[in-house]
């Protein structure tokens, strides 16, 4: 009877280690008011899983185009959170294709305090093709109407958005992964984290974005980072393997003293956090670009500003600063400290400085390609200047041919050897994503 009982116990107690998850289907064909369990009896909205999801779940969205819903006019909002080992993901179902559009302040928003989030596989559409630039101009607090009216959603959303500004709590949003997407035409910025910790941005297309806004933002955008532990020795946010293009600034910044100075490929803002009275400490984790294409931004391809510990390593950066007033180069390293710029590509235009350098500290820069442009700021005796020799300019496809000089001259300090491509070569490393 003892034996009996005691085996009754464990069973009991080991059932308490089981972790039950739950898939959820959204299709374009679905209904919300079906139970969401099969693809067959699929949601119609992808608000409507995300209401219902707890740690560990999926939502799986199928082809569809997802608008703005009534009740939900700023986008879908996540405001689940996941745990260490039950992260909560947004994933498309097989090879699908789901398309969210929108015109409000954002696509997808994850919500303050919001962790252990994925976001994998969607096409997110700004307003975009919607706005005359004229009318951007002229839009409510825009530099011609500066004080007046309510700001303007339609001009200025952002595709993807963590924004923690305002959260009044100590803990705010960490560990957020946003996969495969393709995110463009955007009038705000493609991908924007503020004031969050442990984000990974990889494998996405982020184009045509931040046309129309009076905010100043870029297509992918890290702002007043937070610690979330005090963790100073591990890479926590990375952003690579993204094509980023034609991001840039048509409206001139309303709060920057009316200029053009964004619209970046790549942007690490403030983790100083001494702007726009931030009460956040100095960030002191690490953060890493890396195998990112950024080409005919109209800032810098990847830009830091009073930002420090940031590695930029292996991207192919090719006439970027397309802004008229803007001459920052490929790189630009501004009132920075603790950067690594390594093996990096930087094709300038003809007019446009290659790279730049203001009062940034504590600077490594080697084995960078250098080709084209007015001038070069920052140089060091490893760095090449010669032409990549790409496969096709025109259509910019940036792979190297054969007789490449980026190829196998790259820094083998950098131990990660797989590029672009997800090849690795364990014996020699190009210069450049691929």
């Amino acid at each position: 009877m003892k034996t009996k009982i005691l085996i009754f116990f464990i069973c009991i107690n080991s059932i308490s280690f089981f972790v039950f998850s739950t898939n959820y289907y959204v299709s374009g064909g679905g209904n919300d008011s079906n139970d969401g369990l099969t693809i067959e009896t699929a949601f119609r909205n992808i608000q409507k899983g995300a209401d219902l999801v707890l740690p560990g779940d999926t939502v799986f969205v199928a082809n569809g185009i997802y608008n703005n819903q009534v009740g939900y006019n700023n986008g879908i909002i996540i405001s689940k959170s996941g745990k260490p080992k039950q992260w909560i993901v947004f994933k498309n179902y097989l090879d699908h294709k789901p398309k969210v559009i929108f015109n409000t302040w954002f696509g997808i928003n994850i919500a303050p305090n919001t962790s252990y989030i994925e976001i994998n596989g969607f096409e997110i559409e700004g307003n975009n093709k919607n706005i005359i630039l004229d009318d951007a101009i002229f839009q409510n607090q825009g530099c011609k109407k500066l004080g007046k009216g309510e700001f303007e959603a339609k001009y200025n959303g952002n595709g993807i958005s963590i924004d923690e500004r305002f959260n009044n709590t100590e803990s705010r949003s960490h560990h957020i992964n946003i996969k495969n997407c393709a995110i463009h035409d955007c009038g705000g910025a493609g991908i924007s984290a503020i004031q969050c910790d442990y984000i990974t941005i990889r494998n996405n297309r982020v184009y045509n974005n931040s046309w129309y806004t009076i905010f100043g933002a870029s297509g992918i955008s890290l702002y007043q980072l937070w610690n979330s532990d005090s963790d100073s020795t591990s890479t926590k946010n990375i952003i690579e393997n993204n094509i980023c293009f034609k991001n840039m600034l048509l409206v001139p910044w309303a709060f920057g003293d009316c200029m053009f100075t964004d619209g970046n490929g790549i942007i690490i803002d403030d983790t100083r956090n001494t702007q726009n009275n931030s009460k956040l400490k100095p960030y002191s984790g690490k953060t890493l670009i890396k195998n990112n294409i950024v080409y005919n931004n109209g800032g810098s391809g990847i830009h830091t500003y009073e930002s420090d510990h940031v590695t930029i390593t292996n991207n192919t950066a090719y006439k970027n600063s397309q802004t008229e007033e803007i001459d920052g180069g490929e790189i630009f390293a501004n009132t920075s400290g603790d950067i690594k710029i390594i093996n990096n590509i930087l094709f300038a235009n003809d007019n446009n400085a290659i790279n730049s350098n203001y009062n940034t500290t504590n600077l490594i820069y080697e084995n960078n390609l250098h080709w084209n442009g007015s001038k070069t700021v920052v140089t060091s005796a490893s760095c090449i200047t010669a032409n990549p020799l790409f496969v096709d300019e025109e259509k910019f496809d940036f792979h190297l041919k054969n007789n490449s000089p980026a190829k196998n001259s790259g820094n083998m300090l950098i131990i990660d050897k797989k590029n672009i491509d997800g090849n690795t070569n364990p014996n020699k490393i190009n210069i450049g994503a691929f």
